[in-house]
C-alpha cells in the first residue's frame, strides 16, 4: 500500500500534514499488532523500562 501525506479537507497546511502522518502511524501500528492477543499487548519485560504496546493505543 502506498500512503500519501496529502491535504486533508477542511484543515490547514502543516496541520493537515501533521494528521496525515499521524493517520498513517495508526495504520501501520495496528497492521503490527495485528492478531496479537492481550496478553501479548500487554506483555511488560523486566528487564526494561515499563512500556506496554498496548500504551501506544491509548495516546
Amino acid at each position: 500500500m502506498n500512503f500519501i501525506i496529502e491535504k486533508i479537507e477542511g484543515l490547514q497546511g502543516e496541520f493537515s500534514n501533521l494528521v496525515s502522518m499521524m493517520n498513517y502511524a495508526r495504520y501501520t501500528t495496528m497492521q503490527a499488532v495485528e492478531g496479537l492477543t492481550i496478553e501479548e499487548l500487554d506483555y511488560l519485560n523486566e528487564k526494561m523500562p515499563p512500556n506496554k504496546v498496548a500504551f501506544s493505543f491509548i495516546h
